[in-house]
């Protein structure tokens, strides 16, 4: 299974602006120990639980020796990325690809105006994050983050959602954007509550798909898009740049114009 990374290697365009991740036990003062929090009966270790520590003993123990706060503040989003990056019996865990969402905003310049982008058929959309593998091999599983929003209410529209996922591989058409396409499959995710925005329940997503293979060093896009009525709309979560770069379209062919300042939030197939 190839480890996967974002690359620069991937953008030919003008490097955008980066910005920084939110708040979390890492950035906190260091203060007690780990207690013993870790175990069944605590909360799940792949989301944010609200309480310190997580069920799986031994991925809880090895979180908190790295952050300890995640034993004794909570379970944040900060916890979860390290989880899903250390912890080998985790859903989506130990792939370099991992871009984990912080429940922050990110790209749009200087004021972070980006919790997500749209990429819902209805409304036109479509969204694509780079990636570059680091070995040769394939591609069968993936998980991501995003939420529901109608626009014309201003308000969380998940409880209405009836999801049809595809999910879109492409070459890189060797100017930074997504060309041919490689490979496209209708997913039917397991969805679960991550965190809140506000208002908004963020999830996150998991799915698998007939093999796809890549080549190590070659530059790829992935799209995730669903495809629900005209008023409930499904946009994908932002997460912490690893290159700051991604697109969305909203005319049907993807240009320059579509590029931003951000990247989606989503982890490649880590078996």
């Amino acid at each position: 299974m190839p480890a996967i990374t974002a690359s620069t290697a991937c953008l030919l365009l003008p490097t955008l602006l980066a910005t920084p991740p939110g708040l979390g036990p890492a950035h906190l003062p260091p203060a007690a120990q780990p207690v013993g929090v870790c175990g069944p009966g605590a909360g799940p270790c792949d989301q944010p639980n609200g309480t310190p520590g997580c069920e799986d003993s031994a991925c809880c123990e090895l979180v908190c020796g790295i952050l300890p706060l995640c034993c004794v503040i909570g379970w944040d989003a900060s916890c979860v990325a390290t989880a899903l990056d250390k912890c080998n019996a985790l859903p989506c865990s130990g792939a370099k690809s991992c871009q984990i969402s912080d429940l922050q905003a990110h790209g749009g310049g200087a004021q972070n105006a980006f919790f997500g982008l749209s990429s819902d058929l209805p409304l036109g959309t479509r969204s694509a994050d780079n990636f570059t593998p680091a070995e040769t091999g394939s591609i069968s599983s993936v998980c991501w983050w995003g939420f529901y929003f109608d626009f014309n209410a201003n308000a969380d529209c998940s409880e209405s959602a009836v999801d049809n996922f595809t999910v879109t591989y492409y070459d890189d058409n060797g100017n930074g954007l997504p060309g041919t396409m490689i490979a496209s499959f209708p997913v039917t995710p397991s969805r679960n509550n991550f965190g809140v925005i506000g208002p908004v329940t963020v999830y996150r997503f998991d799915a698998s798909h007939p093999t796809v293979g890549v080549t190590a060093g070659q530059c790829y896009w992935i799209e995730i898009r669903d495809t629900l009525d005209a008023v409930c709309n499904w946009l994908w979560a932002t997460a912490p740049p690893p290159d700051g770069y991604a697109v969305v379209d909203d005319d049907g062919s993807y240009d320059v114009s579509d590029g931003g300042n951000w990247d989606y939030a989503w982890c490649g197939d880590p078996r």
